[in-house]
């Protein structure tokens, strides 16, 4: 009985190996008989080059002109408390992150600390109107793109 057993599943198996030869075989000759079959490549997403690397901690911080007591200067001059936070008396610090490009420029400006949608806009609205930064250095003094982030606080008074 065992015997016959061991048989019956040899011949299983035996069948299941030809049977897939057998339909592997005709793709196989197909593909290498017809002239336009190219093979496919699996292509990799190239890596950024380093110069648009950016970068969170660098040797030579960006600063905004005259430093941060100018940066603070320019905020509290700018910020215009939206109608509807002061009638909620919403209050808080937005924080907003942005990248000081190699020019200097202020790019791709994102809330990630959110309070209110009016007070998040007025936050974003300042900060596109902020002038040219000095760019970020690394140690060997290459200016580099740097991803930095700053607090914008509103209060009522």
């Amino acid at each position: 009985m065992a015997a016959a057993m061991l048989l019956f599943n040899n011949i299983d198996v035996m069948a299941r190996i030809v049977n897939n030869r057998t339909t592997e075989a005709p793709k196989a000759l197909v593909a290498a008989t017809t002239p336009e079959f190219v093979p496919a490549t699996i292509a990799e997403a190239p890596l950024p080059p380093d110069d648009d690397k950016v970068h969170t901690v660098c040797e030579v911080m960006p600063e905004f002109p005259g430093g941060q007591e100018a940066l603070l200067q320019f905020l509290s001059k700018s910020i215009k408390y939206p109608t509807e936070a002061f009638e909620k008396k919403e209050e808080g610090r937005v924080s907003l992150t942005f990248i000081v490009e190699k020019d200097g420029s202020i790019s791709d400006i994102k809330v990630v600390r959110s309070i209110s949608p009016s007070l998040d806009a007025e936050a974003l609205r300042v900060a596109k109107l902020m002038p040219k930064w000095t760019p970020g250095k690394n140690k060997s003094g290459e200016i580099i793109r740097v991803a930095y982030t700053v607090p914008v606080t509103f209060k009522l008074q």
